[in-house]
């Protein structure tokens, strides 16, 4: 593992780093409506599509 990735790795530990999730979920059925929102840059963040078995 390079240095980069330790000290990411550190900042995700120490709760100094999270992700910026997208307000809105998508379940599978939806996922054209994510990529939408994505491709007309009105998504803030990652866009989370729930997939259930």
């Amino acid at each position: 593992m390079n240095a980069s990735l330790r000290e990411a790795a550190a900042l995700v530990d120490d709760g100094k780093l999270r992700p910026v999730l997208d307000g809105t979920r998508y379940t599978l059925a939806d996922v054209a409506d994510a990529h939408r929102s994505v491709v007309n840059g009105t998504a803030n963040g990652k866009v989370v599509v729930d997939i259930e078995p």
